[in-house]
């Protein structure tokens, strides 16, 4: 019986320290961590949403933002290198 008295004083003793712990390591060392990526309140991170755009000679689509841009006849096509551009440049000339 006494075995059973200690083994139990052990395991509180255990779970004293664990939440002791716990709560010192969000006093002092979580808030020095701040992770950029999700400062938002909903701890979501923040996904910027963009047009994804057709190159016309291959018919690759690639985001607007990393399209090779050629103006047209009033129309701003999208490339997705530099290849395709000189590709639909030179079949423009024929």
């Amino acid at each position: 019986m006494i075995a059973f008295f200690r083994l139990l004083r052990i395991i509180i003793f255990a779970v004293l320290f664990y939440l002791l712990f716990r709560n010192l390591y969000k006093i002092f060392w979580k808030h020095k961590r701040p992770n950029s990526f999700t400062n938002q309140k909903n701890k979501t991170p923040q996904i910027k949403e963009e047009q994804m755009k057709k190159d016309p000679i291959c018919g690759t689509y690639i985001p607007e933002s990393q399209a090779i841009k050629y103006k047209h006849e009033n129309e701003v096509l999208f490339f997705c290198s530099e290849t395709c551009k000189e590709k639909f440049l030179k079949s423009e000339k024929k």
